[in-house]
């Protein structure tokens, strides 16, 4: 049995939320395209140090941890995978490796309906989520 607060409150605010259909496109955005944009500035800005600290230059880690978490790869990026942390919620990390000009960076995607599942705050909890599990070397939960 999985024992993470974390993923608890997510799938509270899931379900919670689920009761309407909303539908899924191909229009992924970054969270500078959500409707809460601004919450994602300064200290509650996306925590993606410690994924480019692990994964930076291990672009096969990453491939290999997202592929424990089942992520579907994506002709995109060095390395991108689209994760299904709940259904209907797919959230996709994009990993550019660096090299002597350029820091390696990591872009995180989502579909707009995710809005409509998460406020701001439970959007960075679930990037965090997601995360953490692959600094785990694919396991969800702790």
């Amino acid at each position: 049995m999985l024992e993470d607060p974390l993923l608890e409150l997510l799938a509270v605010l899931y379900f919670k939320n689920v009761q309407g259909v909303y539908a899924m496109g191909r229009d992924m955005v970054t969270v500078k395209d959500l409707k809460e944009a601004h919450y994602f500035k300064g200290p509650h800005a996306l925590k993606l140090g410690p994924f480019l600290e692990r994964f930076g230059a291990d672009p096969r880690g990453f491939r290999e941890a997202a592929e424990k978490l089942e992520g579907e790869p994506l002709d995109m990026a060095d390395a991108a995978y689209r994760f299904l942390p709940f259904p209907r919620v797919p959230v996709y990390f994009l990993l550019w490796e660096g090299d002597e000009e350029l820091s390696p960076e990591v872009s995180v995607l989502f579909d707009r309906s995710i809005q409509e599942f998460y406020a701001a705050p439970a959007v960075r909890a679930l990037v965090e989520l997601v995360t953490r599990a692959l600094l785990m070397g694919g396991l969800w939960g702790t």
